[in-house]
This record gives structure tokens, sequence and C-alpha cells, in this order.
């Protein structure tokens, strides 16, 4: 939601057009990587203090892949 109330996004996504070349492949790669793997890591731990610092660690990697998402279409 807060994608599409830019512009330029809800233009590239609607009609195609003002779309840019990409997103930076290495810094969204690895910010989903490693939020998916302390997902993983915090449904699989049995020891809470682990669960709860892999939590830390997705929320972190999701708010750096959204913030690359953001900060790349203005």
């Amino acid at each position: 939601m807060l994608l599409l109330s830019s512009v330029q996004v809800s233009g590239c996504v609607t009609y195609g057009v003002e779309c840019t070349r990409g997103l930076p492949g290495w810094l969204f790669g690895w910010s989903v990587g490693l939020g998916a793997l302390a997902f993983v890591v915090a449904l699989a731990a049995p020891v809470r203090r682990v669960r709860q610092a892999a939590l830390g660690g997705q929320l972190l990697a999701e708010c750096t892949a959204l913030l690359v998402i953001l900060s790349y279409y203005p």
C-alpha cells in the first residue's frame, strides 16, 4: 500500500510508464534471504531467547527490504 501511493510506482504498475531499471538486487536479495532464514529459525528454535533474536533479525531484514524499495521509487 505504501508503494502504490507513489505516483511513479502506481503509474508503472498500472500503465507501464515511468518504470525504472529495477531494484539494487544484492541488497534486496540479502535482506529477503536473511528474513527468510530468520523466519525459519524463529519457528524451529527450541530456546525462547534464540526465537526472540531471530524475530528481531527478521523484522530488521524486512524493514531493510521495504526501505530499499521505498528509497528506489521516489
